[in-house]
């Protein structure tokens, strides 16, 4: 195995460098993917908790959790891969925030009540599928939704957040958040349908 002095790891790619990591379990290897990454992770942060030290904090938090699951799966490109934490960890994070101060949200139970019957249709439109199977395809078939439908659908029926809540956690309009939710639900059931069509067989 090459023995790489510290001059050469800022030489080597960024695949190269998650390689030699997990391979030798070199810590200079990850260093020199922090100082690549680590202002680019906090500029996204701050556009979530708008608050510079914040935004550190969350930076290490982010860094610390990238170095644990670094090599869980493969790796094809490292900047796109690193976003999708970052992101995640912004958006888990606002979320547990706002759950300790729920009490102060502005929407009541009363205005979140029409959306959640709404949107609640997905369930019963799967209602003629068995329950096990139901349950089986799901997760299948929402992997092949895009990733904001995937977000929206997540957020509103899962953590049970409003449509504005959706809305502000993502950074997009509110016609956008009901956009990504209908459209999401038709194709979800359309996906659906097919799967179960292919499993009956």
């Amino acid at each position: 195995m090459a023995d790489f002095t510290s001059e050469d790891t800022n030489k080597l790619s960024d695949q190269a460098l998650i390689t030699q990591f997990i391979t030798t379990e070199d810590q200079r290897y990850f260093n020199e993917l922090y100082g690549r990454f680590a202002h680019l992770v906090e500029a996204i942060c701050i556009q979530y908790v708008e608050n510079k030290q914040d935004s550190q904090e969350l930076t290490q938090v982010i860094f610390e959790k990238v170095s644990k699951q670094i090599n869980e799966a493969p790796i094809q490109d490292f900047a796109n891969w690193l976003f999708v934490v970052t992101r995640n960890t912004c958006i888990d994070t606002i979320r547990s925030r706002r759950r300790k101060r729920r009490w102060l949200n502005s929407y009541s139970i009363e205005q979140r009540r029409p959306d959640l019957f709404r949107e609640n249709e997905v369930n019963w439109q799967l209602r003629d599928a068995p329950l096990t199977q139901r349950i089986d395809l799901l997760p299948q078939a929402i992997e092949e939704l895009s990733a904001l439908q995937q977000q929206c659908i997540k957020l509103f029926f899962t953590e049970k957040n409003s449509y504005q809540e959706i809305a502000d956690l993502l950074g997009i309009t509110l016609s956008e958040v009901k956009s990504h939710l209908q459209n999401g639900k038709r194709r979800l059931k359309s996906i659906l349908i097919k799967l179960q069509q292919e499993a009956s067989k």
